[in-house]
Order: C-alpha cells, then sequence, then structure tokens
C-alpha cells in the first residue's frame, strides 16, 4: 500500500481557496474525483465559470479547481453573466475575470508540478533505502518460525479471534502446505497437505478475490480447511510477481468481518510474504560463493 504524500492538506487547500476568492472575489473551489464506483446522487453543481485538473499529492486522488458563477444571480447564459449589464464598466469586469482565470491555471500548475516532485522525492528515497548495507547474519540465527506466528498471534488478538494459518503452494503449485499457525489443534498440525484443485475458498483467494465467510453455512461448498469454527477469511499471500499461498483466519464465533478488518488481514498476509521474501534472499546471499 502506497502511504500518501499530501502537498496541499484539506486544510491548507481550503485556505488557499479562500485566499483566492478574497483576493479577485471569485470563488474558488478544489473538488476530489470521486472514485468510479461512486454513484451516490450529488447536490445541483454550482454554475461552472473554469475549471482544471490537479493532482495535489501522491497517493491521492485527482481533481479539478474550478470557479464558480453565483447561481442565484445567473438564469441566462454564461456569456451574459460574465457581462454583467448592471456594471458601469463591462471592460473593466472582463479584465478581472480574465486575471481571475490566469491566476487559478497557474494555481494548477503550481500544484500539479508540487505532486510530481513530491513523486521524484519519494522514488529517491526508496532508492537511497534500497542501496543500505544489508547484514547476512547466520544460518542459526533466522527465527523465521518465530516470527511467522508472531504475526499470526497478533493478528488473532487484534481481530479477537481464535486461529489463524499460513498455507503455502509446493513448487508444483499442486498442494497447499500448512507451514505456520496459531491456535490450530495438534490434529490439524499433523493433517497432510490439502490438494490445490479442490481448495475452493484458496483458489478464489490466489486469483485475488478476498473469501469472507461470516458463518460456517458455506463452509463444506468452498471446503475450508477449519470447518469447526464459524466463520472465516483467507486472502493471498502473494508478492508482486509470485503467489506464495493463502493466509486464513478462524472466529469460533460468527460475526461480520468489515472493511477495515478484512484490509487489516490483507496487511498481515502482506506482512508474511515479506518475512518469505526476505528469508529467500537472505539464503541466496548466503549460498552465493565468497
Amino acid at each position: 500500500m502506497v502511504e500518501p504524500i499530501i502537498v496541499v492538506g484539506a486544510d491548507r487547500m481550503a485556505q488557499l481557496c479562500g485566499a483566492f476568492q478574497g483576493a479577485t472575489g471569485w470563488p474558488l473551489r478544489y473538488v476530489a474525483e470521486p472514485p468510479v464506483s461512486d454513484t451516490t446522487v450529488r447536490g445541483r453543481d454550482p454554475i461552472l465559470a473554469w475549471s482544471a485538473p490537479v493532482n495535489p499529492g501522491v497517493g491521492t486522488s485527482p481533481g479539478h479547481l474550478k470557479i464558480d458563477l453565483d447561481p442565484d444571480a445567473v438564469s441566462i447564459s454564461e456569456e451574459e453573466a460574465l457581462i454583467d449589464s448592471d456594471r458601469h464598466d463591462q471592460e473593466a469586469y472582463r479584465c478581472e475575470w480574465e486575471a481571475a482565470r490566469g491566476l487559478a491555471e497557474q494555481l494548477a500548475g503550481l500544484l500539479s508540478e508540487l505532486g510530481q516532485a513530491s513523486s521524484v522525492v519519494r522514488d529517491v528515497q526508496a532508492e537511497l533505502a534500497l542501496s543500505a548495507p544489508v547484514y547476512v547474519r547466520p544460518t542459526t540465527e533466522s527465527q523465521l518460525g518465530q516470527r511467522l506466528e508472531a504475526v499470526l498471534q497478533g493478528g488473532v488478538e487484534v481481530l479477537d479471534c481464535q486461529a489463524a494459518a499460513m498455507y503455502l503452494l509446493d513448487e508444483e503449485t499442486t498442494l497447499l502446505h500448512l507451514r505456520a499457525n496459531w491456535g490450530l489443534s495438534k490434529k490439524s498440525v499433523q493433517a497432510s497437505p490439502r490438494e490445490l484443485e479442490s481448495a475452493t475458498a484458496d483458489l478464489e483467494a490466489l486469483v485475488g478475490h478476498a473469501v469472507v465467510l461470516e458463518s460456517d453455512t458455506l463452509f463444506e461448498l468452498w471446503n475450508v480447511p477449519e470447518p469447526h469454527f464459524a466463520s472465516a477469511v483467507c486472502v493471498p499471500i502473494s508478492s508482486p510477481t509470485t503467489l506464495l499461498g493463502t493466509f486464513w483466519i478462524y472466529s469460533s464465533q460468527p460475526r461480520d468481518f468489515h472493511d477495515r478488518e478484512t484490509n487489516l488481514i490483507e496487511i498481515l498476509a502482506g506482512r508474511l510474504a515479506v518475512e518469505l521474501e526476505r528469508e529467500m534472499l537472505l539464503r541466496q546471499q548466503q549460498s552465493r560463493p565468497t
């Protein structure tokens, strides 16, 4: 997940728009683009005089700067509204409008440039982090199993669940092996690897869809590996290029898993993937001839 780098926060953007209106008399506003799936019915948009796209920061939704006309004062065409017949100096009014629009265009360009600059800074920082020296510890110091169990335990406790399990694919990607768990019985730990072909929930998760089962009603249909629990969630464990396996978390009570909770479960799966890839890289480094 990319951490947003906010160049201009909401409060500062509101202050900027307020200062613009105070200096020019024209109401400026910033409107973030809604998500594609957003079907909420909005109120009537003010009558628009000018708009320009702008991206105020990395990881934020792009939007637009807009200048509005007063909807209460406009009942005729926009061109007629811009040339208000009640004004004594129509040419001066046009000059004011052109100056305000020019200033707004410069602000939009400046905000977009700041957003691009923040992206460059973030990329440079990431490159510097990658250039840091890596200490390759002896194999005996690995403690990978302890770290994986700590991640599972932490997830179980934070989510108020009872058990968690990590299943990894074999080299042929046909079997799922239980490689780490927290809260499972000894019988579960000693069970044979599961056939991926019949692991319906795991297959669904591996194509990128979290499987959330709020009760055990559909456990048999999804072939849940621990059917004695009452609810469960399955998400993929993967790197940007490799599918590694699946992460299951179980509750002894039927329950809803809200979006925030499923997001946390996906973050925990990402942490497991990082631990696994880190260990593989260290072992590759150790295996190189000195």
